[in-house]
């Protein structure tokens, strides 16, 4: 799959859907360029995921499920939420995030260890099954890998800070997936 520049025009605004198109012709061209499904809702995710991490929002899993669907639209119609988000950023000036967590409670702290290996799992097992490449080598797969390694290095950190005692020691995720 070939990497999608922004579009020139996303910091901008369009005034017709002609002008939009135009700005995502590349995708277009991707598209008709080989017989592979999705090819037009990868790079539409692409360009939204890298309009939201331009913008340093933080996504939550509903968040990134409704951009998912987004994906599936027209590509001039991805371009212009990618252009929004742009410009809401530049307009406003600060980072969009949610704040850091007080302390964990024993019982919580687990429960955050026990997600980060299942979110580890799912991204990896989403980029086994992927359509669009071979062992995970698009774009929003090797997103997903990144990300489930962001995980189990957030996994370690816990671990390694003082684990509450509740906390039974989890195998790295090659180990569960031997058993």
């Amino acid at each position: 799959m070939t990497r999608i520049p922004r579009p020139a025009t996303a910091g901008g605004q369009f005034e017709t859907e002609a002008e939009a198109r135009a700005a995502v012709a590349h995708v277009y061209q991707a598209a008709d360029a080989t017989t592979r499904r999705g090819v037009m809702t990868g790079q539409n995710h692409e360009m939204l995921c890298e309009a939201i991490d331009a913008a340093e929002v933080t996504m939550g899993a509903y968040d990134h499920r409704i951009i998912t669907w987004l994906a599936e639209s027209e590509p001039q119609a991805c371009a212009v939420i990618a252009g929004l988000i742009t410009r809401a950023h530049q307009a406003g000036g600060r980072p969009v995030s949610t704040p850091a967590p007080a302390a964990l409670a024993p019982a919580d702290a687990l429960l955050v260890i026990q997600s980060l290996d299942m979110a580890g799992d799912w991204r990896r097992y989403l980029c086994e099954v992927c359509e669009s490449c071979p062992g995970g080598s698009c774009p929003v797969c090797r997103k997903g890998l990144a990300a489930a390694e962001a995980y189990d290095a957030l996994r370690e950190r816990m671990v390694a800070n003082g684990r509450p005692p509740s906390v039974p020691e989890q195998p790295k995720p090659d180990e569960r997936q031997e058993q």
